[in-house]
C-alpha cells in the first residue's frame, strides 16, 4: 500500500511545530518570490506588504498580517 500524497506523518507534524517563527516580511517575502514565478509584473515590497502591477495598468497592494 502506498503513502497518499496528501497525507502528513506525525514526523513532519512534529518538525514542523519546531520550526522558528517567522515575521510578516519574511513571509510577504515568500509570497512575492513564488507569485514571481506565476505572473509577469513589477514587484515592490516594503515590510509586510507588497504591490503587483500589471502591464494592462492593474495594481494590486497586498498586505501580510498575522491573526491571533
Amino acid at each position: 500500500m502506498t503513502k497518499s500524497k496528501n497525507l502528513i506523518s506525525a514526523k513532519e507534524v512534529f518538525a514542523a511545530e519546531l520550526e522558528q517563527k517567522f515575521s510578516e516580511a519574511e513571509l510577504c517575502g515568500e509570497i512575492v518570490t513564488t507569485l514571481k514565478e506565476l505572473f509577469v509584473c513589477a514587484f515592490s515590497q516594503s515590510g509586510n506588504t507588497f504591490q503587483m502591477e500589471f502591464l494592462n495598468g492593474q495594481k494590486f497592494r497586498i498586505t501580510v498580517a498575522e491573526s491571533a
